[in-house]
């Protein structure tokens, strides 16, 4: 079936800040360097005139989920389906390199599956990233949501991808023995658009869709982060959520302004807030209101600019997720005073 939606095992993707792990380069001139070296081997063949040649699409519509690989004992494997953010046709022949002690490739096949195992003796953690190059597409990856990137709208997904934030980075997860298994789902840009497709979105806030449901006894928060002066989408805006037991993560905004965070068990309902940091804008964040502040006029909203504190104090989420999913939208007001 077509891709439906962006769910990841639990805890295939570690949301927490934390310090680089040491099997990743740790300085400037180290991750250059492995850039380097990682450009070089996966573009062998490369030819930098054909960059913009048509991708050659594989034998199907619509990417559909990988199967889960079968393990054998302290055997651990990162799988997936890369597909085109365009099209969502699967991306055939992508090199997928898998980063962890010794560096592991794979290549997807006509479906635009791929799957790299680790064989070792049992481990209890390891951060391992990935990175996937094909010809004709942007370097790196996005990774998959839910709502899955594929069931935005044409323009949704031009838009995402025109604001996409990504050049060369690394996806990294954690595999053991909590989590033997990690389906990274992952859309890649071509360097063309196709003609005849919709236009990006231009700085509108649209409706971000519902999400799944998360993990059993967990709360899914998710909504649109926007600028008070402009009503502009805040893209690439750095939340912070902090709280309940020692509890700290974070997730960036996309080229939409959409966020998307879950709580785990027995901690969104321990006073957990979040906080944003982006450029040109106050520390913090306010909750939206009702009626929503995007819908009021310049006065009032230049008034809540003059009137609230020029920093503001990290906001409480809902308690309430008796429905699993918890939308929760945040304006943000930019550090010069509107003018007049």
């Amino acid at each position: 079936m077509p891709i439906i939606s962006g769910l990841l095992l639990a805890a295939c993707a570690s949301a927490a800040f934390a310090e680089p792990a040491h099997l990743l380069p740790q300085t400037p001139a180290e991750f250059e360097a492995f850039q380097a070296s990682f450009t070089a081997k996966s573009r062998k063949t490369h030819n930098p005139a054909e960059d913009d040649a048509p991708v050659e699409p594989a034998g199907e519509e619509e990417a559909r989920l990988a199967p889960t690989p079968k393990l054998a004992p302290n055997e651990y494997a990162v799988f997936g389906v890369i597909y085109d953010l365009a099209t969502k046709r699967p991306v055939k022949g992508a090199i997928v390199t898998l980063v962890a002690d010794a560096n592991r490739r794979s290549t997807t096949d006509v479906h635009g599956w791929y799957e790299i195992s680790i064989k070792e003796g049992p481990i209890s953690e390891k951060e391992v990233s990935v990175s996937a190059f094909a010809r004709g597409y942007r370097e790196g990856a996005l990774l998959e949501r839910d709502p899955s990137l594929a069931s935005r709208s044409e323009a949704e997904r031009r838009t995402i991808a025109e604001e996409a934030d990504y050049p060369g980075k690394l996806l990294s997860f954690h595999l053991g023995a909590k989590v033997p298994v990690v389906e990274a789902n992952l859309a890649m840009v071509p360097v063309k658009w196709p003609q005849g497709m919709a236009a990006a979105i231009e700085h509108v806030v649209t409706d971000p869709p519902v999400p799944a449901l998360p993990a059993p006894g967990g709360c899914r928060y998710y909504g649109v982060v926007y600028d008070l002066a402009t009503l502009k989408p805040l893209r690439h805006a750095q939340l912070l959520f902090q709280g309940g037991r020692n509890m700290a993560g974070g997730v960036r905004t996309d080229g939409l302004g959409d966020y998307s965070y879950d709580i785990g068990y027995g901690q969104y309902g321990m006073g957990v807030t979040v906080t944003a940091t982006a450029t040109d804008y106050r520390p913090g964040l306010l909750p939206e209101r009702d009626p929503p502040m995007r819908q009021l006029s310049v006065k009032d909203r230049r008034e809540i600019a003059d009137v609230s504190d020029l920093a503001f104090d990290p906001v409480p989420l809902p308690s309430d997720c008796d429905a699993g999913v918890v939308r929760f939208d945040l304006v943000a007001v930019p550090s010069a005073r509107p003018k007049r």
